[in-house]
């Protein structure tokens, strides 16, 4: 596991597993089912996208993924049905300041999977292995102000509401967030 300032990121993505979950690396068999998620309308709108993403890019992305990983930029997470191994999310940790040790995070759960725990249990899996694997001493996750399932769901994991923010920009025009934070307990 190389050291990148106070952080100990690993070279590839680790398993973890829920009772109900299992969050493997992204990898290539994966793009249909992500590419369906990915593209949902409000997925899209969430993450500031505004054309849905091709299968040929989606494709050649998930190809480069272990590079992307090595690289120490980015720790993602396929959400995976233990029971199935049906694909019905992603789980990102990106956005390391090693100086800080701190990191970002996203989520996002296909719509027919919402509502049924498996948000909060992925995104508490990640949280928990931010923290105590890679030492994180503060995870940050931005969502839109007006996207109050998002907020509800950091707020069940335990993070803290810091209130809005300006500065992201789509398109060259400013964008509002909420910004949470989660803080390791002393």
């Amino acid at each position: 596991m190389p050291r990148i300032g106070r952080l100990d990121l690993p070279d590839r993505t680790p398993d973890l597993k829920t009772a109900s979950l299992a969050l493997k690396a992204p990898a290539p068999e994966d793009a249909e089912s992500l590419l369906a998620i990915y593209n949902e309308a409000d997925v899209l709108r969430f993450l500031n996208r505004t054309a849905p993403l091709a299968a040929a890019t989606l494709s050649a992305l998930l190809e480069q993924w272990p590079a992307v990983v090595a690289s120490g930029n980015r720790q993602s997470f396929v959400v995976h049905l233990a029971t199935s191994d049906e694909v019905i999310g992603m789980v990102e940790l990106d956005n390391f300041d090693p100086a800080a040790a701190t990191a970002e995070v996203t989520i996002f759960i296909g719509r027919a999977y919402r509502r049924n725990g498996y948000g909060l249990d992925a995104l508490n899996a990640v949280l928990d292995w931010g923290i105590s694997e890679l030492h994180l001493t503060r995870i940050d996750g931005a969502v839109m102000p007006d996207n109050v399932a998002s907020m509800a769901l950091l707020r069940s994991a335990g993070m803290v509401d810091l209130g809005d923010r300006t500065g992201h920009t789509v398109s060259g025009e400013p964008l509002s967030i909420r910004v949470f934070s989660f803080l390791p307990q002393a």
